[in-house]
């Protein structure tokens, strides 16, 4: 029932770029947004469902307390699903920050099975490090024993760029 709500039938990995004013996002977030079929407007995109993962970072934390916790796995990492618009209007229209967006080359069967590892995951919560078991860590590991392939070329302005 879950992931027929969702209604996914490709997978978009969006990077929202750094933000300079919060240290926890220097080097950016990385989630999934879940297309789904038959989408004829982009509106439908602002729509579409997001599985991100994230540390749940306490924001009365003194700067030298959240960099320790940070480092250290002192802060519980948290999977939510949540839609698209949610997240432009976060990163996009309140902290300025530039989203890039990927459409991942990926099965059907690859598709469902990232589904099933996500529902798998959604309410259960891990240690969170800033350096390396992150949201791109966590993303990754969705997609263990998997080919993840993004598009070689990335269209802008009308040419194609390697």
């Amino acid at each position: 029932e879950w992931r027929s709500t969702l209604n996914t039938e490709t997978v978009t990995l969006v990077f929202a770029a750094s933000y300079l004013n919060s240290p926890s996002s220097m080097f950016g977030h990385t989630f999934l947004r879940l297309d789904p079929p038959n989408r004829s407007e982009e509106a439908d995109l602002l729509l579409a469902s997001t599985i991100s993962y994230a540390a749940d970072a306490a924001a009365h934390d003194s700067e030298l307390m959240f960099a320790y916790r940070g480092i250290f796995g002192g802060y519980p990492g948290i999977t939510t699903v949540q839609p698209y618009y949610e997240k432009i209007r976060l990163y996009s229209d309140i902290e300025n920050r530039d989203l890039w967006e990927y459409q991942l080359n990926l099965t059907p069967e690859e598709t469902s099975t990232l589904m099933a590892h996500a529902w798998e995951i959604k309410d259960h919560n891990f240690d969170y490090y800033f350096f390396d078991e992150n949201c791109a860590y966590r993303l990754l590991g969705s997609r263990s024993g998997h080919v993840c392939s993004l598009s070689p070329f990335i269209s802008h302005g009308g040419s194609d760029l390697p």
